[in-house]
């Protein structure tokens, strides 16, 4: 038995995530050096508190949260946890159950995604500001997948194309420009090229390059 603990403590001590081991109420009865060291708490004051206060989970006890846990499933939730010091960094937690004979207890994994929300929001940034330079260029521009289905477009596009108002998701380049039947975007890479388009059952000459 003496073994056996201390190779469970080993394996929790080794996780690559901050551990919380909990009774079926929340209140903390065992924590890793890493769930210790992201709260900024020693192990003896992380014992005895609850999930509620560590990880902000204040609906722990909920009906929606219990019957997916006591149904064995891992239950996911993103929290804005506070450190002792107060300050506060976002968490995706997991909430799971295990028993030791009869007794049931709840096993929390709580994560820093502090890293990964800065990259999102980044990206965000960068794609929402690409949108608006996209959208004030004043020629036509299509974007298309691999396929040839369109996948984006700016307005002088639809307006190019007659659907102004409208949008050209969910078409095919070969419904655009009936010339490049055969071809894929890929293929189409290079100098620009004179081309006939479509425009209300009209054809209608234009200039296309693809990059």
């Amino acid at each position: 038995l003496i073994v056996r603990e201390a190779v469970s403590r080993a394996l929790v001590e080794r996780a690559s995530e901050a551990l919380f081991v909990c009774d079926a109420t929340g209140t903390v009865i065992d924590a890793n050096e890493l769930a210790c060291a992201s709260l900024l708490y020693e192990r003896s004051e992380l014992l005895g508190m609850n999930l509620v206060q560590v990880c902000a989970i204040d609906d722990l006890m909920a009906p929606q949260v219990q019957d997916h846990i006591e149904a064995g499933l891992s239950f996911a939730l993103d929290r804005d946890v506070c450190r002792s010091n107060g300050t506060t960094f976002p968490a995706r937690l997991n909430l799971s159950q295990f028993t030791v004979g009869k007794q049931r207890s709840l096993l929390c994994s709580m994560r820093d995604v502090s890293e990964a929300k800065r990259v999102e929001q980044h990206a965000r940034r960068i794609e929402s500001r690409m949108a608006s330079i996209v959208s004030s260029i004043v020629d036509g521009v299509v974007v298309f997948d691999a396929d040839g289905m369109v996948h984006a477009s700016n307005p002088a596009a639809d307006r190019l194309f007659g659907c102004e108002g409208a949008t050209l998701l969910g078409l095919h380049m070969n419904e655009l420009i009936p010339q490049a039947k055969g071809s894929t975007p890929n293929g189409m890479i290079g100098d620009a090229r004179e081309m006939t388009g479509v425009r209300g059952g009209a054809m209608f000459p234009l200039e296309m390059s693809c990059a």
